[in-house]
Parts: C-alpha cells; structure tokens; sequence
C-alpha cells in the first residue's frame, strides 16, 4: 500500500538543525526559534502566534530589524506543516517580512 504523499513525516524529513534531523531537529527549532531568526535574518525575535483556522493553521512570526517592527505571515494544513515551512522560509530566505502595523515601536 503507498503512502500518501502529504504526511506529517514526509513534511519533516528535510527538517535539519546542527546536525540533528526530523522530529528531533523540529524539537530543537522550535526550542531555540529566537536564536534560528537571529541566525537566518539578522533581525530579533519579538514573538509569535499561532492559530488554528478553519483551513488549518496560520503562524505569524514578529521581529525587529533594521527597518523596525516586523512580521510574517504563514499558513498550512497541519501543524507540524507549519513548522516546516517556516524552517523552510527561513533557511532558504524566502520569508517576505512587512511592517507590523501594531507596534509601531520597534
């Protein structure tokens, strides 16, 4: 019987963080996010949110740089879906950063 192509543990297998990989590097990720946005994008990490919605779950990520208060915006079909793909986004420098309209401090 195949697999379908869309599982939790096909969406975590490139997942790999200082040498660890999968589960145990989506762990550690996820443990160290603050230290991951420094390293990938050079801003801080202020915060984040994370929210089911009818169509899955939606991530928004805050940081601050050097253009302020910052935040992205990410949605998948599962939660560790999301996880991966801000993994994703952020090691192959593709998050799409805007200013963050609620703190206007940075």
């Amino acid at each position: 019987m195949k697999r379908p192509l869309h599982t939790e543990e096909n969406e975590i297998n490139e997942v790999v963080v200082r040498g660890r990989k999968r589960w145990d590097a989506l762990g550690l990720f996820t443990a160290e996010l603050d230290k991951e946005v420094g390293w990938t994008t050079g801003m801080v990490f202020t915060g984040l949110t994370l929210s089911k919605k009818a169509e899955g779950w939606m991530l928004v990520v805050r940081a601050t740089g050097k253009k302020g208060a910052m935040v992205t915006f990410l949605n998948a079909p599962t939660l560790t879906a999301v996880w991966r793909l801000l993994w994703v986004m952020l090691y192959k420098g593709r998050i799409k950063w805007k200013v963050d309209q609620f703190n206007r401090k940075g």
